[in-house]
């Protein structure tokens, strides 16, 4: 068996048999949860490409697999970026189980993963871009309810999102002239501007990113949180893949001033929008265009320190960004769709837990002490004083104005109520104005314990993780290390 066919090719077909699973909820979440396990488990026990014993069997994983004249190929070296995409479903697939998205979500996760790690292992790679179409147009079932009319949002993600595609297939029909040609500096111009485009609308830079809080507030929060993780995280892997592989790219005059620059403006524009936003999905999707502006400030910072920051931002985001989706989601089932702070104010007394993770959510990616994003942040603080104060000052300010979103949704939710609206029930909850009694019982307090716990622990004990960070890097040669 070949890796592309195990981690690509599997995936793939459980999302096809558990798509046709789907109204059987609970198998469908544990089957997804298990494939998700055992793949990441796989990725991190087999080597690729060299020979292992197996109960007094030798075989071998192959590097290659070929389908239509394209080949996938898979190195031993890629094998952190399988277990981290594998870790990645498996925390989002745990948190729909709370989130309760579309029944769909679960085979959606795994048949997008699978698509996009072959957008990364596909030869040429200029295909890449065929296979992120295919995510993109696989995405709109997810993203638009079925029981609705398509609205603005989906149109203009598909139109920003698919505007990439030709771009980058451009650029690479313009970069097999310079191979054959390697002094043509007219060329390498074009394809760097054209790639730098392509990947703009993928990533959803400024101005490109008017998709994201239109959509926000026709779709679910936890789906399209995902979206708003996955897609970005993957497209900037395969832009480090272009800075590695062209060194002429690679040594271009003022590009990481340019992408701290840019980075530094999604970072105020997010912000800015998260302080004054009453909109709890349309505030996640603003936190996910900051998160987009940090990772391009991160590998501003050069190489290697600034693409071990980009991958250590990407791993300790899901620990805040997760959670924060998934309590917002809560809020959306509970109360049909509506989660406008002006309609909620109070409500976080009928739901504490939920509402004091969405708080919680919101803090840790502001990088607030003891909460997963604080090690991460406080380490390119320390990296951007001597590259870029000017960068790192515009994260600082968007970071505050996200903190300033938090502090506004815990006011609103909390509202005081009157102390006669606040009646003891006898099973343990606290009953509103409404005679709704609390939701939470005590295994919600428990599991909400144990993930504040994990905040805690991400944050504040970053060595326990960062060794397995660094084996990212392997990804790439050159700028890797």
């Amino acid at each position: 068996m070949s890796a592309p066919v195990l981690w690509v090719g599997v995936p793939v077909g459980a999302a096809v048999l558990l798509f046709l699973l789907r109204s059987f909820r609970q198998w469908v979440y544990s089957l997804g949860l298990f494939v998700s396990v055992w793949l990441g488990m796989l990725a991190a026990m087999l080597p690729i490409g060299q020979p292992v014993s197996l109960m007094g069997r030798t075989f071998l994983i192959g590097e290659r697999f070929s389908i239509l004249g394209r080949d996938f190929i898979l190195l031993n070296t890629d094998r952190g970026l399988l277990v981290m995409v594998y870790f990645f479903v498996t925390v989002w697939i745990i948190g729909a189980w709370f989130a309760g998205p579309r029944e769909i979500f679960v085979p959606f996760a795994l048949v997008w993963s699978a698509l996009l790690i072959a957008a990364l292992a596909v030869e040429p790679f200029l295909y890449a871009a065929l296979l992120f179409e295919i995510c993109i147009l696989l995405a709109v079932p997810m993203l638009s309810p079925p029981q609705h009319a398509a609205g603005p949002g989906i149109f203009r993600y598909l139109t920003f999102q698919s505007l990439g595609m030709p771009l980058i297939l451009l650029a690479g029909w313009f970069l097999a002239g310079l191979e054959t040609s390697p002094g043509q500096s007219g060329l390498a111009l074009r394809a760097g501007l054209l790639i730098g485009v392509g990947l703009a609308f993928l990533l959803s830079v400024a101005p490109f990113h008017t998709w994201i809080p239109t959509l926000a507030r026709e779709s679910h929060p936890y789906a399209l949180a995902f979206v708003l993780f996955m897609m970005p995280v993957m497209v900037g892997i395969f832009g480090l893949g272009f800075i590695d592989r062209f060194v002429w790219l690679r040594e271009t005059p003022m590009l990481f001033d340019g992408l701290r620059l840019v980075g530094g403006v999604m970072m105020l524009l997010g912000g800015v929008w998260a302080a004054v936003e009453n909109h709890m999905g349309r505030m996640l999707g603003f936190a996910a265009i900051q998160e987009t502006g940090i990772a391009l400030v991160a590998v501003g910072v050069g190489y290697p320190d600034g693409v071990l920051l980009f991958f250590w931002l990407v791993v300790v985001r899901v620990f805040s960004y997760v959670p924060w989706a998934a309590a917002v989601s809560r809020i959306w089932n509970r109360f049909g769709g509506d989660v406008d702070l002006d309609h909620l104010q109070g409500r976080g007394h009928q739901m504490p837990l939920v509402a004091g993770l969405v708080v919680l959510g919101q803090l840790s990616l502001t990088g607030v002490p003891l909460l997963a994003g604080f090690s991460a942040r406080y380490t390119l603080f320390r990296e951007l004083a001597g590259v870029s104060p000017l960068a790192g000052g515009m994260v600082l300010v968007g970071a505050i104005g996200l903190m300033v979103g938090a502090i506004r949704t815990l006011n609103r939710l909390f509202v005081p109520l009157p102390e006669e609206g606040r009646l003891v029930d006898t099973s343990g909850g606290i009953l509103s104005r409404e005679g709704e009694v609390v939701s939470e019982r005590l295994f919600e307090w428990i599991v909400y314990g144990l993930l504040v716990l994990l905040l805690a622990a991400v944050g504040t004990l970053p060595q326990l993780y960062l060794p397995w960070v660094e084996k990212l890097l392997l990804l790439f040669s050159r700028i890797g290390g």
